[in-house]
């Protein structure tokens, strides 16, 4: 400010005055201190921490103006004693407000006003004393002071408490003239001139002031009551949430961000008419009187209330809106600036306001949109000015913009943040900056017109004008909405997929797990412009086949072509040259990632011009060149390799991508990266992910070119050192500047000093996980690194020396989950700007506060000492915090939370944690000194006692209350009384406790909650109204799951307005009354899984008409009535599970039985997808679907005792489009059963006993695609029984054929079919005559184990596209060695398996393209190595269970084999070379039950790309062991080892295993049991513990204790003997730092000994679903290395991991249902199970003890 100052002063050409100097900088230097003191300042005065101080201090000053102006007028007492009141007074109150502790606290509001007080005297006192009069203006000149103001007069103006809180500004020469009496009538301001003056002694009565002041209170407070009640419901951080940005509309935007705006000016309103009162009643602020005689106050009014809500002009808003400011800033700057004036009092008038970014946004745009309003006005307002009508249009036209503007300028200024501010403008899409700059641009050139032009064409541009502003607001909303969760419609060529518009435009279409083994040619023929292709079972793209989805015109291809193409989790192994010629001007995104593509099809994408992101992760890619990216030099931005296969990248792999921003190489096999890989420079290369390789140091050297790097992720690499020295001279100088550096989960165990020498600056630097022991001084020195985070290591202790040289840098330093046991006196005391200090789980032993962080008490704002093992911290130990935001802490002396824990807190605490503690009691008013605070914790204590009043301090500012397993057992009801003060609350979690009962008005009071969690209680009923829709209008999510409820009341649930999700999970419902749910517009969730239920009665659900998922699974039902769905449902998306019931028929009920003409009555569900699976139903009742025969689109009834397929059930359900019957017991099909349900898509009629199909069955089915007919009793099909061609999938495997099926379709039916399963027939041969050549499209054909005996040759010779042939098991098949049996298959083949048809050699293969070859189970001695030059492109071969001796040499000229499979052959010995010659490439080895005598250790040391290796426990070799074998296979992430001889492995797994390994799979029946350190030497701290057909029956708890390292489990267990599994986890909750937590549990289909020691699993889900929210995060901190996402493991938001716990078993209690016997029958675990254990110390001495008793 002094600096701005400076130059307006030396642009006028004037010298300062020394005084001016003085006063000016002095009281600067003050603000200076505070500001720097407490950095970014609070809010405004309105803020929670000060607003009840402030009020009371302002209705104080109102009193006393009173009293000024009535017993201390000027005629009554001197102008000293007026001075001295003034002031004294002016002290107390700021004193009583901000700072009657010994502590400062930011107090923007008086500072603001005092800095206007402090320049503008300076000014006056500069004009008076330095310049001429004539150079003065006016107003200067009336503000002018010619004296030296005195000491007292001085600081009476700064502090004088009229205007001290709240403004408004008064100038000097005013202040004095009122002192002095000389503020009333027409007399003039004569301070500072001669004492001789005639004027100077005269007093003057002022009229009163009293009903203005009362008029103003009470609009004061009208304003503030409208503020308080609607603000929660426009709340200023909704705008900064990205549910909002992401999930509205640009209209719903704007119209939100007009009423928070208005909102946030009534507190202004508020503020300022209140202070005005103040000033009025003390005399100040009279003007004049008007022409009616009445005295007008508004000399000093800040704000005019009507003149800005009514403005019509930009400029009319701003001079009626804090209009002292507007006085101040004209006065001091824009009157003395002699160009560029708006540029000087915007920056100043930012600059005032304080340092938040968002200031400085609102007042470089105010200076925009003036000029805009300026332009608009000079050059359109003429037009509108030819009538009446046409200025009315004028001014409502500018009303509108203005309110616009207005808004749309100050939502920085209310937004303060720099990032939110920009992220919402480009969520508003810069619309009315770009309507600013269009007017710019457009309106000075349009032509000039007189008021006599035609009427019409000023009306007709007006409508022109509005159809325009109308036409850009939907573009931009349109332009995001395929981002936002919109449901689409189906699409016409298949309504399995969605697509966003109807013919011809498809728009974006959306197909996720629809069948389909080729992309449908509508696509083709329709403009599309997003194809979303995800798990459809795709193997190949024709080429060309994409031509036609845009246009070949480019304007209409900008508009309309393909701009985004996702094809994912499709078997793809190849992309033809020409896939997708056609999109070159078009295809903006490419994705391919989780293929099976095995190199990058540049050929494809080479022509591809307009190609910004191109993806290919997770393929199994292992080479890449630098003409790959040919072509895309001018437009790849975005370049995604990761989890693929790469070790090396050659030079200049990305030579030429100039414009890539972003390149993943993550989870490769990278060991260093070539000097020459960037050494162009990738000159906009920001985003570097390196991590999950096998990097073992930084590549300084290989990165330095790349200057504009700001993210670099080198995290699970293999890097122990910082710095290499033998590099070091090549680096030496080298610095980089970044915001994130990745190290964590490297093997860093010492930090050098210098090691960061080579970063000029690091934002946020990541060093978790390291066994880090050591940090010397001088680690950091120079590297200015603002958060550090150094969780989970291994140090033992720390000092501030060890981060010397980030004292002015450092803000966040996380040190949680080390072994530090103490902390020096003081810590961190030059480290001025930390903020945030998380010693979360460690061993902190005692430490006073007071003295380790003396020195950074009032800079520190987040402090986290939580953890069972830290030292007891008394909450009053922390008072001196006193800018304290955030607070999580464990154990504390206390035991009750009360005043006087937090006496002497700082207000600007929002978040305190006290979690695992011992708290057992909350005391009446016990936040009463923290009133401002957002968020509490309490979880896992046990709180017995809550007084009334616990909360009545904080219940206008609680947002989120955590009590989840936090009450003591002897708390059965929630304790209303103390949650009557929490109208504000949006989170209640109450889960995990023992509540039973709810009394109806326990969350009567609760107006704004949002979300409430009570799931894990034993909770009985839920009484009605419990909640009431004009109470609880804001609830969204209910959920009450794993309690006792027995029955859903009629109006449990009813006019709750927003709710969305309701979740009543197993419970014991057996009930549900009529219209229990009711009237809830907006709910699309409600769970009622694994419940009692048997009967739902009519009307039970009614008026809910946005449901889209009901799940009643896993109940027992007997009956499903859709007279209970009536009125219930979307119909674009309603599904019905119930599935896994006891439902024995589909019966309509005998009361509402009508006519078949009518029957199902006047009855319509909604129901789309309804899934009946998995009960006992063997009889449909004839029209049982009629109610939903128009809505259905999948039926589900697998797993069920149907014996037959008729008409009268099936036959007329024009919309079903999947039918799934598999898994019943039909014999038979009707001729017409399928009659007039003719757009069956997807059949599934397996396992069944159908012998014989009618040929007209299937005939209506005009768009069948996929068929499976499997596991039948089926020998023949009639001729023609499929005529349409659209049949693509046709298996009919497990049944009696004995010839090909060809006559079954019509030409042009086969000619469509693209995959054919045969498998498991009697099929004796294929030849000619079966006119196979008719089935021209086939991609994949399984004619395994059937009785094949010869194969014609060229008999595939017709089938160009085949890629998948499978002949295997057919053990009497011949095949000449030099026989033509695959002629034609040259081009086109990528898998064959001749498995077991008991071939004595190998028959020439000349299949160049072949990838993936089996010949496991023949009689092989041996493999020429000669076949190897026609399979040049093998990446998979099987040579199992053969006669093979040795390794085979073709391995050695085979350079691209991954995965080769050896089980099962009599080899003796495998060597150091064995693998030699695939060593370079093999990912996948499997060398299981061979008959090895000699196993050499250096055996696979150079197979470093290694990711999967099966392997038995070959304890007969001498000294083989695991870790020994894979000690040089870094790249090792899956390890399953087979058993077949008696051991418990404990020899084998002795030792330290590869970093990133972290699958173990176990097998073989001869395991019977395990060493407890058999995971010792696992470290990753990911681990997957599977167990696969073992005869181990307890697996024992020690298993994971040993594996130290390990942070995340995951077990699955499948066909063992495994009656006992214990707890393997020690963590409370997920993402405990240093402490493991199981994830994940496998066991379907598992039978256990149910008792206490598998107990522990009913606390352990009870922990899933109360720290649901901390597993996700947890688990997405690991997915990067641990999990691929072709084979994830559980979903996260997915509750479905419940039923693998419903689906095991306990043998001793009648093979009860695992999850059943934990609610139900077992009583110790959650009543016992703790994640606390003994420490083993602890019980040694307990048991001396014992032993000495006894003796």
């Amino acid at each position: 400010m002094i600096l701005i100052i400076d130059v307006i002063l030396k642009r006028s050409n004037t010298n300062e005055n020394l005084f001016l100097l003085t006063k000016l900088i002095n009281s600067l230097q003050l603000i200076k201190f505070i500001v720097t003191l407490i950095k970014y300042g609070n809010e405004y005065i309105f803020s929670v921490c000060v607003q009840v101080n402030f009020l009371l201090s302002q209705i104080t000053a109102l009193i006393l103006a009173g009293i000024l102006r009535t017993f201390l007028s000027p005629v009554a007492v001197t102008a000293t004693t007026r001075h001295v009141f003034g002031l004294i007074i002016g002290l107390m109150l700021g004193y009583f407000c901000f700072g009657r502790s010994r502590y400062i606290v930011f107090i923007p509001g008086p500072l603001m006003v005092i800095t206007q007080k402090v320049t503008s005297l300076a000014f006056s006192i500069h004009d008076g004393l330095t310049r001429r009069e004539e150079e003065l203006t006016p107003t200067q000149r009336h503000q002018a002071v010619k004296k030296i103001p005195t000491m007292l007069e001085y600081f009476s103006y700064v502090f004088h408490f009229q205007a001290l809180m709240a403004g408004p500004v008064i100038f000097y020469r005013d202040y004095i003239d009122f002192i002095h009496g000389r503020n009333i009538g027409g007399t003039k301001a004569l301070t500072g001139y001669d004492k001789n003056s005639t004027h100077y002694d005269e007093i003057v009565l002022e009229p009163s002031p009293t009903p203005v002041v009362i008029k103003k209170v009470i609009i004061s407070l009208l304003f503030a009551a409208l503020f308080v009640t609607f603000i929660p419901s426009y709340s200023i951080q909704k705008l900064k949430e990205e549910n909002f940005l992401e999930n509205t509309t640009l209209f719903y935007k704007m119209w939100f961000l007009i009423i928070t705006a208005m909102l946030a000016r009534f507190k202004y309103y508020h503020a300022w008419i209140f202070a005005d009162a103040i000033c009025n009643n003390s005399g100040l602020g009279f003007s004049k009187y008007d022409e009616n005689g009445e005295a007008k106050w508004d000399l000093y009014s800040n704000v005019d209330v009507r003149g800005f809500e009514m403005a019509l002009t930009l400029r009319d808003s701003i001079e009626h809106w804090n209009k002292g400011t507007n006085r101040w800033l004209r006065s001091i700057v824009y009157e003395r600036a002699k160009y560029n004036k708006l540029m000087f009092t915007y920056s100043l008038s930012a600059l005032w306001h304080g340092f938040y970014p968002g200031y400085y946004i609102t007042f470089a745009n105010g200076a925009f949109f003036t000029i805009v309003a300026r332009t608009a006005r000079r050059n359109i307002r003429p037009y509108f000015l030819g009538s009446k009508k046409l200025k009315f249009l004028y001014d409502a036209l500018t009303f509108i913009s203005t309110r616009l503007t207005m808004a749309y300028l100050t939502l920085s200024f209310l937004i303060l943040e720099f990032m939110p501010s920009v992220r919402m403008y480009l969520h508003l899409y810069l619309f009315g900056h770009v309507i600013g700059l269009i007017i710019l641009i457009i309106a000075p050139r349009l032509p000039k017109i007189s008021h006599t032009k035609n009427l019409k064409i000023i009306i007709k541009m007006g409508y022109v004008l509005v159809i325009f502003t109308l036409l850009l607001m939907m573009w931009a909303s349109l332009a995001r909405m395929h981002e936002l969760p919109v449901q689409y419609p189906p699409c016409f060529f298949n309504p399995l997929c969605t697509c966003s518009k109807a013919i011809p435009d498809l728009g974006i279409v959306t197909c996720y797990n629809v069948p389909m083994p080729r992309i449908p040619l509508p696509i083709n023929s329709s403009k599309v412009f997003m194809l979303q292709l995800e798990n459809n079972g795709l193997m190949f793209l024709q080429p060309q086949f994409l031509m036609n989805t845009g246009c070949n015109s480019y304007i209409h291809v900008i508009l309309s072509g393909l701009y985004k193409l996702r094809i994912k989790h499709n078997p793809l192994a190849d992309i033809p040259d020409e896939a997708f010629l056609g999109l070159e001007r078009s295809l903006w995104e490419l994705e391919l990632p989780y293929n099976r593509l095995e190199k990058i099809p540049s050929k494809s994408f080479r022509h591809l011009q307009k190609l910004q992101l191109l993806d290919l992760t997770g393929n199994k890619i292992s080479k890449i060149a630098s003409d790959n990216w040919r072509g895309l030099e001018n437009s790849l931005q975005k370049l995604r390799l990761g989890r693929n296969a790469i070790d090396k990248l050659p030079a200049d792999a990305f030579a030429g991508l100039t414009y890539l921003d972003m390149l993943d190489l993550r989870d490769n096999n990278l060991k260093e990266i070539d000097p020459s890989v960037f050494r162009d420079g990738m000159a906009h290369l920001i985003h570097l992910y390196l991590n999950g390789n096998q990097l073992t140091h930084i590549p300084y050297a290989q990165l330095s070119s790349l200057k504009r790097m700001k993210v670099l992720d080198l995290s699970y690499n293999r890097i122990s050192k910082m710095l290499n020295p033998q590099l070091e001279s090549e680096i030496k100088g080298l610095q980089m500047s970044l915001d994130i550096l990745r190290l964590d989960y490297n093997q860093i165990e010492t930090l050098m000093s210098h090691d960061f020498q080579h970063f000029l600056k690091v934002n946020r630097t990541y060093l978790d996980g390291n066994p880090l022991t050591m940090i010397e001084e001088g680690t950091f020195r120079d590297s200015r690194i603002r958060e550090l985070y150094l969780s989970d290591c291994d140090l033992l202790e720390i000092d501030s020396s060890n981060f010397v040289g980030l004292e002015s840098s450092l803000e966040l330093l996380d040190l949680s989950g080390n072994n530090i046991t103490l902390l020096p006196s003081p810590i961190f005391q030059e480290y001025d700007f930390l903020r945030t200090l998380i010693f979360r789980e460690n061993k902190i032993q005692t430490f006073s506060p007071a003295e380790v962080f003396n020195g950074f008490q009032y800079s520190l704002y987040n402090l986290d000492l939580s953890g069972k093992e830290n030292s007891v911290v008394s909450l009053q130990d922390l008072r001196q915090m006193r800018n304290m935001r955030f607070l999580s802490i464990s154990r504390i002396p206390e035991s009750t939370l009360s005043p006087d824990n937090f006496m002497e807190y700082g207000m600007d605490i929002k978040e305190l944690r006290i979690v695992k503690s011992n708290l057992n009691a909350i005391k009446s008013h016990a936040f009463m000194h923290v009133r401002g605070i957002k968020y509490l914790d309490f979880s896992e204590n046990s709180i017995s006692t809550i007084e009334d009043e616990a909360f009545s301090e904080v219940g206008h500012s609680l947002l989120t209350l955590r009590m989840s397993h936090a009450l003591s057992s002897s708390v059965s009801e929630i304790p209303k009384a103390p949650f009557k003060f929490l109208t504000n609350l949006q989170h209640f979690d109450f889960s995990n406790n023992k509540i039973k009962s709810l009394p109806d008005t326990s969350f009567h009071f609760l107006k704004r909650i949002k979300r409430m969690e009570l799931q894990d209680n034993e909770i009985d009923s839920i009484r009605k109204g419990t909640f009431q829709g004009d109470i609880h209008s804001y609830l969204e999510e209910v959920n009450f799951s794993f309690n006792m409820i027995k029955t859903i009341q009629t109006h449990t649930f009813v006019d709750l307005p927003k709710l969305t999700m309701i979740n009543l999970e197993d419970n014991a419902i057996d009930k549900i009354e009529r219209r229990a749910f009711m009237n809830m517009k907006l709910l699309k969730y409600i769970n009622l899984r694994g419940n009692k239920i048997k009967d739902i009665t009519d009307e039970a659900f009614q008026n809910l008409p946005d449901l889209e998922y009901l799940d009643l699974a896993y109940n027992d039902l007997i009956e499903f009535d859709f007279a209970s769905f009536d009125q219930v449902g979307t119909l674009s998306s309603f599904k019905v599970n119930a599935s896994h019931n006891e439902i024995p028929k589909l019966w309509i009920n005998s009361t509402t039985f009508t006519p078949p003409t009518t029957i199902g009555g006047t009855i319509q569900s909604n129901i789309k997808v309804l899934d009946l699976s998995y009960n006992n139903i063997s009889d449909i009742m004839k029209y049982y679907f009629k109610p939903v025969e128009f809505s259905l689109t999948h039926l589900y009834l697998a797993h069920n005792q149907l014996t037959n397929v008729t008409q009268g059930v099936f036959g007329n359900m024009p919309h079903l489009q999947w039918l799934d019957l598999s898994h019943n017991e039909l014999m038979e099909i009707d001729f017409d059963c399928f009659r007039n349900t003719k757009n069956i898509q997807v059949l599934f009629l397996s396992w069944n006993n159908i012998m014989d199909i009618p040929a007209e069955a299937f005939r209506p089915l005009k768009k069948l695609r996929i068929i499976d007919l499997s596991h039948n009793r089926l020998r023949t099909l009639p001729d023609n029984m499929f005529s349409e061609a659209n049949i693509e999938s046709l298996d009919l495997s497990h049944n009696q054929f004995m010839r090909l099926p060809t006559k079954t379709m019509s030409i042009s039916a086969a000619a469509s079919l693209s995959m054919l399963d045969l498998s498991w027939n009697t099929l004796s041969g294929i030849h000619t005559t079966d006119a196979i050549f008719r089935l021209r499209s086939l991609t994949w054909l399984d004619l395994s184990y059937n009785r094949l005996v010869r194969l014609d040759d060229g008999i595939f010779s017709d089938l160009s596209y085949l890629t998948h042939l499978d002949l295997s098991h057919n053990k009497q098949l011949l095949l000449e060695s030099r026989g033509r049996t695959f002629h034609g298959l040259e081009d086109s083949l990528l898998y064959l398996d001749l498995s077991n048809i008991s071939i004595l050699s190998v028959p020439e293969l000349p299949l160049r393209r072949l990838q993936t070859l089996y010949l496991a189970h023949n009689e092989l001695a041996s493999i020429p190595p000669e076949m190897a030059s026609n399979l040049t492109s093998l990446h998979y071969l099987d040579l199992s269970a053969n006669d093979l001796t040795v390794v085979p040499l073709i391995t050695h000229t085979l350079p691209e084999l991954k995965t080769f499979n050896l089980a099962d052959n009599p080899i003796t010995a495998v060597t150091n070379t064995s693998f030699l010659g695939i060593a370079d490439s093999l990912e996948e080895l499997d060398i299981r039950r061979l008959s090895l005598l000699t196993f050499e250790s250096g055996a696979l040391c150079k197979a470093t790309k290694l990711r999967k290796l099966y392997i038995t426990a070959y304890n007969g070799v001498k000294n083989f062991n695991f870790p020994n074998i894979l000690e040089y296979n870094h790249g090792l992430r899956h390890l399953v080892i087979d058993v077949q001889n008696d051991t418990n492995l404990e020899k084998e797994m002795k030792g330290k295993f590869p970093n990133k390994l972290f699958n173990i799979t176990l097998t073989g029946r001869a395991l019977k049991n395990v060493d407890s350190d058999i995971l010792r030497g696992i470290r990753n701290p990911h681990l997957h513990f599977g167990m696969f057909n073992t005869s181990v029956n307890t697996v024992p708890k020690q298993i994971f204790d040993n594996a130290e390292w390990v942070r995340n489990v995951t077990v699955h267990l499948r066909h063992n003997d495994v009656r006992t599994l214990h707890n393997p986890s020690n963590g409370y909750k997920p993402g405990v730092p240093g402490k493991r937590f199981l994830l994940k549990l496998t066991v379907r289909g598992s039978y256990f000994t149910c008792d206490c020691d598998i107990g522990w699993m009913e606390t352990w889900q009870r922990k899933h679903r109360q720290y649901q929210e901390d597993r996700c995060t947890t688990y997405s901190e690991f997915k990067n290395i641990e999990r691929d996402e072709e084979d994830d493991e559980f979903d996260c938001w997915d509750n479905g991991w419940d039923d693998d716990l419903r689906e095991s078993f306990c043998l001793n209690k009648n093979n009860m249902s695992v999850l059943e016997a934990l609610k139900t029958d077992l009583e110790c675990g959650w009543g016992t199970a703790t994640y606390i254990h003994t420490p083993h110390y602890l019980v040694v001495f307990l048991f001396v003890i014992f032993a000495m008793i006894t003796y």
